[in-house]
């Protein structure tokens, strides 16, 4: 449990690290002050120890129900992730109760979902009405299961019987894959349409403030950042354009 709450955790440190992209804090109206700083790091911390403790809780999971029939060890870890992805979810549901709707947590109650990893693969992503994003997660493991078994082996029955696994869970993955491909060319027969083309132009600025009146330097340097982030954006739209798109998603922040 130890072991699996600190790889969780680590591993949720990195996914949380978009924390620190609100800061500074100018635009809560709040001064960014050392305190301020390590109150959000401890939140952060937190934040990561809550979701790297349900790894910990499906590794325990899985020695328990295994115990010393290794070779069920893929199909334990197949079925048991997504189990704990929905637990972890279900208790992210009592954020909003304690921290109040609206909060960072309150809002993401599906943190570090593997499923979310195929939401730029359309031949897998065909799936997520029938299996949800859970079952997304566990098409996810298949090839990463595959690939362990493949290569983490310690004697030749165990090598044969885990590599024979491995192209098992392979041989899944790739007929689901098929399926998905088909299933995206016949929506695009019948529909008898050209598929929309969408452009997303997406930025990555941090906070700022907006500009009080007056004429101090602070808010020319505002006014001037504000500016110098239009004309990125506008620069981004034309590169956007230039590729004849039927749709055009700009980012929320967009004047």
């Amino acid at each position: 449990l130890v072991h699996g709450t600190i790889v969780g955790t680590t591993v949720a440190m990195f996914y949380c690290a978009w924390l620190f992209e609100t800061l500074p804090l100018n635009w809560l109206g709040a001064e960014t002050t050392p305190l301020l700083v390590g109150v959000l790091v401890f939140t952060v911390f937190i934040l990561a120890l809550f979701l790297g403790l349900f790894f910990g809780l499906f590794l325990v999971a899985v020695k328990k129900l295994v115990g010393t029939h290794a070779a069920l060890l893929p199909l334990a870890a197949l079925f048991l992730w997504p189990i704990f992805e929905y637990l972890r979810t279900a208790a992210f549901s009592f954020h909003p109760y304690i921290l109040g709707e609206g909060t960072i947590a309150g809002d993401h109650y599906g943190y570090m979902l593997l499923g979310y990893t195929l939401a730029d693969v359309p031949a897998l992503r065909v799936f997520a009405p029938f299996l949800g994003d859970y079952g997304l997660s566990m098409i996810v493991l298949l090839p990463n299961i595959a690939l362990v078994l493949c290569l983490w082996v310690s004697a030749k029955h165990a090598a044969r019987r885990g590599v024979l696994m491995g192209v098992s869970f392979l041989a899944v993955f790739a007929l689901l894959f098929g399926v998905g491909v088909l299933e995206l060319s016949s929506v695009a027969r019948s529909s008898g349409h050209a598929p929309i083309r969408i452009a997303i132009v997406q930025t990555a600025f941090g906070a700022v403030d907006n500009p009080r009146e007056g004429g101090s330097v602070e808010v020319a340097r505002i006014r001037a950042e504000i500016v110098r982030r239009d004309v990125i954006v506008r620069s981004l739209f034309e590169q956007a354009l230039a590729m004849a798109p039927d749709i055009v998603v700009m980012p929320e922040s967009t004047r």
